[in-house]
């Protein structure tokens, strides 16, 4: 269908539903008139508000056809029935555009500004305007009497207790009855403390006007001085709108009642179950605490929220204590295994020293060397563990400090390959070095990253075969120094490369390629992150390894 056509037939339904309303709703105001063409009980007006509210001014056109459609008197003429739609088009109007000129209101009366603003617009404005221009306009007098103000009281009374109990109510809960039937729109919770604002409001103001309505009776029941035909008649029709007025209060208590039991009572009762389920360690669900109110919602989404937190946590302190029970296992095992690392190299300084001794006189010099050679070896195996183990005791005080200067990076390679020819001479390994021409300047300590390459080589030479060759390259990438070391021995599993630069951690615990401490990769690893860098390796099972750290250009 072509947007137009729609838009067209949509106006049209909105002015066929107005004309019928409001056309159906006068025949019953016109029952209950009590004055002269006033009525005690006129619903045309609250269906009117309702219309214009919530289809603008195409709503004051079915409210003028409606009028023209239904008229009091048979003898009224289409001027006047005009002129009497077109006062009730304007009362109704009134609201809506309050409404469209502040936006900040809301139709569904859903806060304290839009409620107050539709009470006195709504209400009692617009129910006033209308009374005073119609008596003005619409009813006859006698000749010299412009206003009945006894017809003003009623023609306003009525019209406001019909704005009251049904137009109020209407708009307040009628949207939130449609939204179930939507699904392009997402529902917007109402607050309770919204819902009982416009209850109370709607039985005080509708008591008030019972009461108004009953003094009008008593005040007429004294001037007219007898109980006549008439009278009796009007006292009736005034009576049965007092008793309608008292019945639509009665019931509107009747349903804040059961409101408050079965829609505040239940998901109270929701709540605390699902508190209860949280405490057993299951999942809440929000959607299972069944209310439209705000409050209630909030509530589920932050017990909901809550609950995923403590979850979290939960799993989060789960984890921390296993790794502190297998921190605790590493460190059980570290000094274990530190004990006998001790325990070597005292124990040959001891025995050599003590064959020093004792044989002082018959060692030949040639023993006497070689012992001393063994004491000072195993002295200066001892001084490094020691010393990793104070690098270690102070990196996690954050007592290390590091003496930054630029440095030629190419020296610190040159330097820590040259210290370790003696290990790969050993193994007949061969090392290729490949530095760039440029000068490869970083801030650094230039001791700390000679300990970290020293690692690297260490380790390189120990799990390689004999007569492998190992590669040392480097090379600018990105704003960064990058070296490489590369080895073609046996390689480390995926599982082994996640966890080799933690403190104590060592692929190997037995055999020939379990000697260490597992502090060399977590020590180069802290020293490299100290200055900014990052170590990293790519490794895989008997295809060999790359480590490579990377480190800011100076």
């Amino acid at each position: 269908m072509p947007p137009l056509l729609r838009r067209a037939l949509l106006r049209l339904a909105q002015v066929a539903v107005t004309f019928l309303l409001f056309g159906a709703c006068n025949k019953i105001g016109f029952y209950f008139e009590v004055e002269n063409g006033v009525s005690i009980l006129f619903p045309a007006s609250a269906v009117g508000i309702v219309c214009c509210m919530y289809f603008g001014a195409w709503a004051a056109l079915g409210i003028i056809l409606g009028t023209i459609a239904t008229p009091w008197s048979p003898n009224a003429d289409l001027p006047s029935l005009l002129l009497s739609g077109s006062i009730s088009a304007l009362e109704a109007m009134i609201p809506s555009l309050i409404f469209r000129w502040r936006r900040d209101l809301v139709t569904d009366l859903r806060d304290m500004k839009s409620l107050l603003t539709f009470l006195l617009f709504g209400t009692i404005v617009n129910t006033a305007f209308s009374a005073i221009i119609g008596n003005l306009l619409v009813v006859t007098h006698p000749p010299g009497v412009l206003l009945q103000w006894r017809e003003v009281f009623v023609w306003w009374i009525a019209d406001f207790t019909a704005a009251l109990l049904l137009a109020t109510p209407a708009l307040a809960f009628g949207g939130a009855l449609l939204s179930r039937f939507r699904i392009d729109r997402p529902e917007r919770p109402r607050s309770i403390t919204n819902t009982l604002q416009i209850v109370t409001v709607i039985i005080l103001l509708g008591f008030s006007a019972s009461l108004a309505i009953r003094l009008y009776l008593n005040e007429e029941y004294i001037r007219q001085g007898l109980v006549s035909p008439q009278f009796e008649v009007k006292r009736q029709r005034v009576m049965a709108v007092t008793t309608i007025i008292d019945g639509f209060v009665l019931l509107t208590l009747v349903l804040a009642s059961a409101t408050l039991l079965l829609k505040i009572s239940r998901p109270f009762r929701q709540i605390r179950s699902a508190l209860e389920a949280m405490r057993e360690g299951e999942p809440l669900d929000a959607a299972r605490i069944d209310s439209r109110y705000l409050e209630f919602r909030t509530i589920a989404e932050t017990l909901e929220q809550t609950a995923r937190t403590l979850q979290q946590r939960e799993e989060e302190l789960r984890l921390q204590t296993e790794r502190a029970v297998a921190a605790s296992s590493i460190k059980s095992d570290f000094l274990a295994k530190m004990s006998h690392e001790l325990r070597t190299p005292l124990n040959s300084i001891i025995g050599f020293s003590d064959l020093l001794m004792e044989q002082e006189e018959t060692i030949d010099g040639g023993k006497r060397i070689a012992f001393l050679e063994n004491v000072a070896t195993s002295a200066r195996h001892l001084l490094k563990l020691i010393n990793d183990l104070l690098d270690i005791a102070r990196i996690e005080s954050g007592k290390m400090r590091l003496h930054f200067e630029d440095v030629d990076l190419r020296h610190a390679i040159a330097n820590t390959v040259a210290s370790t020819t003696p290990l790969f001479a050993r193994k007949r390994q061969e090392v290729e070095v490949l530095l760039p021409d440029e000068p490869m300047i970083a801030r650094a300590d230039i001791s700390r990253v000679e300990q970290v390459l020293l690692n690297l080589l260490a380790n390189a030479n120990k799990f390689s075969p004999e007569g492998e060759k190992i590669s040392v390259r480097s090379r600018a990438d990105a704003g960064r120094w990058r070296i490489e070391v590369a080895d073609r021995g046996i390689g480390i599993s995926a599982d082994d490369q996640r966890r080799i630069f933690d403190e104590f951690e060592q692929v190997f615990t037995r055999g020939p390629n379990s000697a260490g401490t597992g502090l060399g990769l977590a020590l180069a690893r802290r020293y490299v992150e100290a200055h900014g860098g990052r170590i990293e390796v790519q490794s895989a099972v008997g295809e060999g390894s790359v480590f490579s750290v990377t480190l800011p250009r100076g």
